[in-house]
């Protein structure tokens, strides 16, 4: 059965991030993780660290072994400690960026080939449920009536709610709320996590953009076989 993702204890979100399978020190500062995922995409993770105010406070960081290039990096998300593992890759850049007043940061860039998909995935039921006026955060979404005929193509858009690991791509989502025309089971094509200021927002995209239906063509005649 579909559950919102305010159905859980959510109070506390926690993360935890490994490097080449160590946790990192807690005394490396995290200000933001932001993972991108999206179908026959390679899956990329945005990690901010503060990098802090002392002369030697970038040299401190980025000459440390956990975080150069090549390094596998391991994110886990949750709530009240309950993490699970969201991505997982390797470091593939590093970036400072520093500007008088503000904080000094290190962004650490990690990514993930992934292996072709071979099937889109509309029949196996939603286990994430989101409902207007009760958990949907914010919400842009177009109903194609050219491509109605495919589950992939009939809606197009994004939302957003509470951070949930049971939000995945090449999955089903229950939308609710919205009259016969938008409620049901949409097909999300990519989602993003976002961590920051102690919050953690999910992000899911629904269907194909027109641009890449031609890549995903092959896919669409499989799913309706």
């Amino acid at each position: 059965m579909a559950v919102s993702p305010i159905n859980i204890q959510s109070d506390l979100v926690t993360f935890s991030i490994q490097s080449n399978g160590k946790e990192i020190d807690p005394v490396f500062q995290v200000s933001s993780i932001v993972i991108d995922k999206f179908i026959n995409k390679k899956d990329s993770a945005e990690i901010t660290l503060l990098a802090g105010n002392s002369e030697n406070g970038f040299s401190e960081i980025t000459d440390n072994e956990i975080f150069i290039p090549g390094t596998k990096i391991d994110i886990y998300l949750g709530y009240n400690n309950n993490n699970e593992k969201i991505f997982t890759g390797s470091i593939s850049k590093q970036a400072v960026q520093a500007k008088s007043g503000n904080a000094s940061l290190l962004k650490i860039i990690c990514g993930k080939k992934n292996k072709p998909l071979k099937k889109i995935d509309t029949a196996t039921p939603p286990s994430l449920q989101v409902e207007y006026g009760a958990d949907i955060m914010e919400i842009e979404l177009a109903l194609n009536e050219k491509y109605k005929l495919s589950a992939l193509t009939k809606y197009n858009g994004y939302i957003v709610f509470q951070g949930s690991t049971l939000a995945k791509e090449n999955s089903m989502l229950s939308v609710k709320g919205f009259g016969t025309r938008f409620d049901g089971n949409l097909f999300i094509s990519g989602i993003e996590h976002r961590i920051s200021d102690g919050n953690w927002l999910t992000k899911v995209k629904i269907g194909v953009q027109r641009e890449l239906l031609d890549e995903f063509k092959s896919l669409i005649k499989k799913n309706k076989k």
